[in-house]
Formats: C-alpha cells, structure tokens, sequence
C-alpha cells in the first residue's frame, strides 16, 4: 500500500500511516473493544491467522502475498514514471 501511494498519490503518503496505526490498534485492542467483526476485517493484518493457535492458510498468504507483489510494481510503475516526468 505503501508503495502504491507513493507512486501514484504521493499528496497522500500520511494516509498510509493512519492506515497503519489503525491496523496496529485493530490488532491489540480489538478484542478489548469488542467492536464489529467488519470493522476488523478493514485491517490487513486480521487476515493473517495468529499462529500457532490458528492454522495455517496458505490460500490466504498465497492471496496476500501475491497482492502485496502487484501493487508494490504499480507503485514502483508510478514512481519511475513521475520521476522521468520531473526529469531526475
């Protein structure tokens, strides 16, 4: 996601840190805070089992994973092409 708003959108790099310490929170005071189960599945990191109580889903890392890979090439796609338009 990172890569992606930086490539692209670069205005809105702070984005992904309130996306970040939402998932932080999410992650650790979610269950404290007994909040819906939707607003936890906004966080990427609710996706991932918790091992080792949880078992492992290699669908879901496969999925995540090769997200992660796509969008981290769209980023760098965007950062190469602004950064031959501004001629550096």
């Amino acid at each position: 996601m990172a890569a992606l708003t930086l490539g692209w959108l670069p205005k809105f790099r702070k984005a992904v840190y309130v996306y970040l310490g939402y998932c932080f929170a999410i992650s650790y005071f979610g269950g404290m805070l007994d909040i819906p189960e939707w607003i936890s599945k906004i966080a990427i990191l609710s996706w991932i089992p918790k091992m080792p109580i949880e078992e492992f889903d290699v669908l879901n890392f496969g999925v995540i994973t090769l997200m992660s890979i796509i969008l981290m090439i769209i980023g760098y796609l965007g950062y190469s092409k602004r950064d031959m338009a501004e001629g550096a």
